[in-house]
């Protein structure tokens, strides 16, 4: 039997084997968004790096990422030029040891109550401290384990409050200087039932204590916990709201004075009290400030009305326009950049001028950056792509997981291709208002001053 040409046979035997291999291989597994966390980590494997961005969570594959909120799947973002590897197995349940070394990434409670409240004191936040015996009481350890290193517990309470750990187990050596911290919030507390959850000031005094009675650990009990803080650190907050608190620049003491005894010729004329007249004096300014953005925006056909109401939200909350954002000097940029950071849990180290970086991200106890950022002035042309290369360059340098670079203008569009391959995340003026928007109003006075005072300084 005549078979045919030798070069003829090669290429169907080839065409055959290629089609075998295409039917006989498994399909690449894909999630959507929605999928929960675990069915991320059965379809792809282990992550071999994560990061949090305020309710957001970033897990790092080879391939690319994944981003989640609020444990659901948010976007997917591989690359088809990377090889798909092996799914990476879990890695077993850390070891005292080996989970101090991890730092923040595995476990974010901090055992020192003086860097808590240094942390706090900057924050503008509580303390979260637990009281706990791991060693010796099993309903610390159930909760330790159910709660207090749980992804959803720890994703929804980073931005809010400063982790504390008191841990008094009996075969876990301390310090002299732990060791008379935890005696001495122990005793001023009166803590007798392990575990105890309670929120502090930075100072150490007590503002609120978390309810954990409960028949039965699990995750009705992860939520209510959760539910609880947040409600406590709600109620926190509106307590230091409604508390009137005057700042007074340097040198201004006698138009102060001058002010203060109009306030109180207009008191006694209207019948107000001192705290009834600087609600009026807000409630007037509010007013103005909401006329004159209706003013701005009279024409019906420039602006929509749900256009018109973020507005006028923005306004009231004190959220800078992009337009604002584009005036700002790369000080500035950089300095409300770092504090978003640290709202978002991050400890930020701003580089001084003339590095070949802005600023360094790291976890709480971590020494080794997370995350490189690059700024630019909020008037600078849109960023090239050259200057990723070399981002991406300093980012092998030191080490880091990813990058940011923060340009107010926006990007070119070979800038916006080589970010997307290479997983960079871009900053331009508008998601930086998104990124303010998402702040809870209480906090946003406290990233916007700091920078301003960061900047001045």
């Amino acid at each position: 039997m005549r078979i045919g040409p030798p070069w003829l046979v090669g290429i169907a035997i080839a065409a055959l084997g290629f089609a075998g291999s295409a039917f006989g291989a498994e399909a690449l597994p894909t999630v959507g968004p929605g999928a929960t966390r675990e069915e991320v980590f059965q379809a792809y494997g282990w992550p071999t790096g994560q990061s949090w961005f305020g309710t957001r969570e970033v897990l790092n594959y080879p391939q690319g990422l994944v981003t989640l909120k609020g444990g659901r799947v948010q976007r997917v973002d591989f690359s088809a030029k990377i090889p798909w590897p092996a799914p990476r197995p879990q890695p077993p349940p850390p070891s005292p040891v080996s989970a101090k070394k991890a730092g923040a990434l595995n476990d974010p409670w901090i055992e020192d109550f003086e860097v808590s409240a240094q942390e706090a004191a900057r924050r503008g936040g509580p303390i979260l401290a637990l009281f706990t015996g791991r060693d010796w009481s099993p309903a610390s350890r159930q909760f330790h384990e159910q709660v207090a290193l749980h992804p959803d517990f720890v994703i929804a309470l980073a931005a809010e409050v400063v982790f504390l750990r008191l841990d008094f187990s009996t075969r876990t050596p301390l310090g002299p200087k732990l060791r008379e911290q935890y005696e001495r919030l122990r005793e001023q507390h009166g803590v007798t039932v392990y575990p105890t959850l309670m929120l502090l000031s930075p100072a150490g005094e007590s503002l609120a204590t978390i309810d954990l009675a409960t028949p039965q650990g699990g995750e009705a009990f992860r939520a209510r916990v959760i539910s609880a803080v947040k409600a406590e650190r709600a109620r926190l907050a509106a307590q230091t709201a409604m508390t009137p608190v005057a700042v007074v620049p340097a040198g201004r003491e006698a138009g102060r004075a001058e002010q203060g005894g109009t306030l109180a010729l207009l008191a006694q004329i209207f019948g107000l009290g001192s705290t009834g007249l600087w609600v009026a004096a807000v409630v007037v300014a509010v007013g103005a400030l909401l006329a004159w953005l209706l003013w701005r925006t009279r024409t019906p056909d420039k602006l929509p009305l749900a256009a018109l109401a973020v507005r006028l939200s923005d306004g009231a909350g004190g959220v800078p326009t992009s337009k604002e954002i584009v005036t700002w000097p790369k000080e500035k940029v950089c300095a409300v950049t770092a504090a978003l950071a640290v709202s978002e849990g991050y400890v930020a180290e701003i580089m001084p001028f003339g590095s070949d970086k802005d600023l360094l991200l790291m976890n709480r106890g971590e020494t080794c950056p997370r995350v490189v950022v690059f700024c630019a002035a909020g008037n600078a042309e849109v960023v090239p792509a050259r200057r990723l290369r070399e981002l991406r360059g300093t980012l092998t340098a030191e080490g880091a997981q990813t990058g940011w670079f923060v340009s107010p203008k926006g990007f070119a569009k070979d800038a916006l291709a080589y970010a997307e391959e290479h997983h960079l995340h871009l900053i331009d003026a508008a998601r930086m208002v998104e990124r303010l928007r998402e702040l809870p109003p209480l906090l946003l006075p406290k990233v916007l001053p700091r920078a301003a005072v960061r900047e001045a300084a």
